[in-house]
């Protein structure tokens, strides 16, 4: 694979003007001007990714036009669209997200066109003089890469095809003043769709004359209450003041004046832009070994198979049967907390019950805990008595409404308290209790507690506080939140002999480690990572603490035990592959790469919930769980209360509806109907 830096010096070569990026994102370097430091002087490239060779490549755009199409656009499935675009000869690139490039030259003459979001079309965005793009063989985090298609690669900076004239008609036709600077200037409402953009705007204005991110984030939020239809979340808001703020003045002045924004803040109207990475992809569903083995099991012999679901049960699996035998060099272990969260009637329950089942066909029935959790001390004593313990509680989301009830017991309230606890103690000794009798306290050596939890997606995210996610309660587990789609019912599918699954569960459960006294003071063996792969997880460390740092707080607690997720999933594929291994264990480089790519995947899944699905406090949860249960079509205030009874009783619902109807964010009508009129709602924000 190519070098980063040789590739940025090749196109320096082809007349283009780069300049380095952060590795694994598209901002540019920590205290530098951006694309105002873009050069083609091979000399000055060098330097700069011999001191950073992992830097992605950003090449200004002065002089180009570069058509930017998002893979959610509708272009990329219009044929004709497409063939107008081929037409031309350009070069093109298949972006990180699955979007593409298409890059010419400034026509000759006329109008110059300038930077733009959206103008062509929706989802399809300018890049021109004073903006820039990220290149390949840039890759974003989760190993998301930037390829050029073979045959279509950039030639040299003059043999660019000029832009077609559909596109510059299209373009300098405009009217010169952006519709989103006066809707910044009128003081109006700001409708959807434009709401990061006049708000970035609005805060490199006053980044511009040095007002800093504690002044900036103040001032949004007022103006994202007052105008904003609907507004944004507030840590959505904070994430554009804390972007802006980090740069200096003259990048902010060179933003405002060539529209690129978001390409400071990395923000689009869902968020972060990394934040909704969609369903699990295919290709992750069966890493080799034991793993694949009990996923294809549970898909043979499940009524509607879910394979995300089976690969999450898998993965608890192997972390149970491993416990307290193996861990890498900085000391990971294999007690992973697992969230499956999915609609109801969608099959959470079949990997729990193929669990117990290998597990009792394997004699390590003692492995199985509890189907509930109801206390702090039902977890404490439950591992004294097993310390390896794989618990798998369902309608997780119930347990969490109970401990966000300040109203209820304490028994339930420190539940959180003591996950958190067992989860980072699992290397070292640990005494939960401390009562004023001695003989009543307790001590388990490396307790080893595997959840694999199951719940309701969007009643866990009504009850789950903004708390238990900064506190990393939430940020500790891989979450799947998997949007199902009903499957078809099978049967008399051949499953795989259970005899030789069972056995190489065995395998595990009977491998003996750590001497005499391995079951009360276990001594794990060590998997040593190889040096590739050992490279591969510091510079995934070093990426997850460039975005705390970065992030909005919400965003870097949750990032916080990125890393250590990592080196817990490297380990259990690692384990996975090599069951019944006579020789050491290692830990590969396609073991990081998968568990890199799987765990990216559930962070930002988990960091778009968090912050667009979460709310602090009843009445919010509630009024975002109104707004969630109406759709932009016309519903009947009968199906209104159908779908939030289990949370509302009907007087506080009619207050906020009677509140989001007065917000303009709910439109209400009353029809003729048969016997008495009909009262219908419709949500004015959704899409």
């Amino acid at each position: 694979m190519q070098l980063l830096g040789d590739a940025a010096l090749q196109l320096a070569e082809l007349g283009f003007l780069i300049f380095p990026l952060q590795p694994g994102r598209k901002l540019p370097l920590p205290g530098s001007h951006g694309c105002l430091d873009a050069t083609s002087d091979e000399d000055k490239i060098d330097t700069w990714w011999t001191a950073n060779p992992q830097a992605n490549i950003g090449l200004a755009c002065d002089g180009l036009v570069v058509i930017d199409v998002e893979a959610e656009s509708a272009w990329l499935t219009d044929e004709q669209r497409m063939r107008d675009l081929l037409a031309t000869g350009c070069p093109q690139q298949v972006t990180a997200n699955g979007g593409r490039h298409f890059f010419f030259r400034q026509p000759d003459g006329g109008a110059e066109i300038r930077n733009s979001v959206g103008k062509l079309a929706p989802k399809v965005d300018v890049r021109a003089t004073g903006g820039y793009v990220v290149v390949g063989p840039s890759v974003l985090a989760g190993d998301r890469r930037y390829l050029w298609v073979e045959g279509c690669e950039l030639p040299p900076v003059d043999q660019l095809p000029e832009a077609p004239e559909w596109i510059v008609g299209a373009l300098v036709d405009r009217v010169a003043p952006s519709e989103r600077l006066a809707v910044e200037v009128d003081g109006g409402p700001i409708p959807s769709g434009v709401r990061n953009d006049v708000l970035a705007r609005l805060a490199g204005t006053m980044r511009r004359v040095g007002l800093g991110k504690a002044a900036i984030e103040a001032a949004l939020q007022q103006v994202n209450a007052e105008r904003c239809q609907p507004p944004l979340v507030s840590d959505e808001v904070a994430k554009i003041a804390w972007s802006v703020s980090r740069y200096s003045p003259d990048i902010i002045a060179q933003a405002g004046a060539e529209c690129w924004w978001e390409q400071l803040t990395e923000t689009d109207e869902h968020g972060t832009k990394e934040s909704s990475p969609g369903d699990l992809p295919g290709k992750w569903l069966r890493p080799p070994g034991l793993i694949s083995d009990i996923v294809d099991f549970n898909l043979a012999t499940a009524l509607y198979p879910q394979p995300a679901m089976a690969l999450a049960g898998a993965l608890c699996l192997m972390g149970a049967i491993t416990g307290r035998k193996i861990m890498d060099c900085r000391g990971a272990r294999t007690n992973l907390q697992v969230l499956v969260l999915a609609p109801s009637g969608a099959g959470k329950d079949h990997a729990r019950f193929v669990n117990k089942q290998l597990l009792t066909a394997a004699a390590a029935v003692d492995l199985v805990g509890p189907d509930r959790i109801s206390s702090h001390a039902g977890i404490i004593s439950t591992l004294a008595a097993h310390p390896v313990t794989l618990f798998q509680p369902d309608e997780f989301h119930g347990l969490v409404a109970s401990v966000t009830n300040g109203r209820n017991s304490p028994w339930l309230r420190q539940i959180p308290e003591v996950i958190k606890e067992v989860y980072s103690a699992a290397r070292t000794l640990w005494k939960p209790t401390s009562y004023g009798d001695a003989k009543a306290n307790i001590s388990i050596d490396q307790p080893h507690a595997v959840l694999h939890c199951t719940g309701v997606s969007e009643w866990f995210w009504d009850a789950v506080g903004r708390e238990l996610i900064t506190s990393g309660f939430v940020g500790r587990m891989l979450l799947f939140d998997l949007r199902c789609k009903p499957t078809t019912p099978t049967w008399n599918r051949a499953a795989n002999p259970l005899d030789k699954l069972v056995d190489n569960i065995k395998w595990w459960t009977e491998l003996h480690v750590g001497g005499d006294l391995a079951t009360e003071h276990p001594q794990p063996m060590v998997v040593e990572a190889d040096d590739d792969a050992a490279q591969r997880l510091y510079d995934h460390m070093v990426a997850v603490r460039m975005k705390q740092i970065d992030d909005s707080p919400v965003s870097a607690a949750i990032w916080s035990r990125s890393a250590e997720k990592t080196g817990q999933l490297a380990l259990i594929v690692a384990a996975s592959r090599q069951t019944g291994c006579k020789g050491q264990m290692r830990i590969s480089i396609y073991d990081v790469n998968y568990a890199i790519a799987i765990n990216n995947w559930s962070t930002r899944w988990l960091v778009w919930c968090a912050t667009t699905r979460s709310a602090d406090g009843d009445h919010q949860r509630r009024t975002q769980r109104i707004l969630s249960a109406v759709p932009g079509k016309w519903i009947t205030g009968k199906e209104l209360c159908k779908r939030t009874h289990h949370m509302l009783e009907q007087g506080s619902r009619k207050r906020i509806v009677d509140d989001l109807v007065e917000a303009g964010k709910l439109e209400r009508r009353v029809t003729a109907g048969k016997t008495k009129p009909t009262t219908e709602y419709r949500n004015l924000a959704a899409d």
